[in-house]
C-alpha cells in the first residue's frame, strides 16, 4: 500500500513539472520568432510571413505566391519587447500536448520559438487551423499574440 502511496505521489510530481515546462519562458529569453503560412491556397491569396522579434528591431520576411520575397526593419526597443513578452503571458500561450491531425487538408498554420541570448530554442510550438479546429501543440490567444507582434507593421494588408 505505502508503494504505492509513493508512486501515486511521484507521478503527481512529474505531471506537475511537465505542466511547468510546457510554460512560455519569458525570464530568458532575447527573440521571438512568428510564422503564418497560409496553406494551398489560389496564387491570388497565397502568403506566408516570419515576424523575428528581439530587443532592437522587428523584422519582416513576406512570401507571395510567384514574387520575390521583401522583408523590412523597423526598431523596437526593449519596452517594446518585454510589452509582447508580457503579452504572450496573459494569452497564456502554452504548449499542450499534441492534438494530432485527423486528416485535414487546406488550413493555415502558425508556430512560436522563443530564443535565449545563446540562440537556444527555449520554447516552441505550433497550431495548425483547419476545419473549425485547431491541431498542433500550441494553445492560448494566438490571434491577441499575432495582432500584437504583427502591428510594428501597420501598413501591410497582407498581415491582417
Amino acid at each position: 500500500m505505502m508503494f504505492l502511496f509513493v508512486a501515486v505521489l511521484l507521478n503527481l510530481f512529474a505531471g506537475e513539472s511537465c505542466r511547468e515546462e510546457a510554460k512560455l519562458v519569458v525570464k530568458n529569453a532575447e527573440e521571438i520568432v512568428y510564422q503564418f503560412n497560409a496553406g494551398p491556397l489560389p496564387p491570388e491569396y497565397q502568403r506566408n510571413f516570419t515576424v523575428t522579434l528581439n530587443k532592437v528591431n522587428a523584422k519582416l520576411r513576406f512570401q507571395a505566391y510567384g514574387k520575390k520575397p521583401t522583408e523590412k526593419t523597423v526598431k523596437t526597443g526593449d519596452a517594446k519587447f518585454k510589452e509582447i513578452m508580457e503579452l504572450a503571458g496573459k494569452a497564456e500561450i502554452r504548449k499542450d500536448g499534441e492534438k494530432k491531425n485527423d486528416g485535414c487538408t487546406g488550413g493555415t498554420s502558425e508556430s512560436l520559438k522563443i530564443l535565449d541570448a545563446k540562440r537556444i530554442e527555449t520554447f516552441s510550438g505550433y497550431v495548425y487551423h483547419c476545419g473549425g479546429t485547431d491541431y498542433g501543440d500550441l494553445t492560448g490567444d494566438i490571434k491577441l499574440l499575432k495582432t500584437k507582434i504583427t502591428s510594428f507593421f501597420p501598413n501591410e494588408e497582407y498581415l491582417k
